[in-house]
């Protein structure tokens, strides 16, 4: 399971892992998303959902009763480290 979503809350842009359920798909019960952990809140139907963006600026909704493993992906710091990636989905438009 995944922590609270508060807790989850507090972890906004910060990379994660996320192995979860499909639903409906026998041959492919599980799949993973790799991102930054984008919101966490209430979904369509009322449970909480965890969104991720990918690299490529798409973003993956996940129901947390659907979580099968999360994990959050420590990034290299320090002197020499690259600077955070920020998808080009965050980056401004030019006007």
């Amino acid at each position: 399971m995944t922590a609270a979503p508060e807790g989850l809350a507090r972890r906004l842009g910060e990379k994660v892992s996320i192995l979860y359920r499909i639903q409906g798909d026998q041959d492919h019960p599980v799949s993973e998303v790799v991102g930054l952990l984008q919101r966490v809140g209430p979904g369509r139907d009322g449970t909480t959902t965890i969104a991720v963006c990918r690299r490529d600026g798409s973003v993956v909704e996940v129901a947390q009763p659907d979580v099968v493993r999360m994990k959050f992906v420590p990034t290299p710091s320090g002197a020499g480290s690259p600077p955070p990636r920020i998808p080009a989905a965050w980056r401004e438009k030019p006007v």
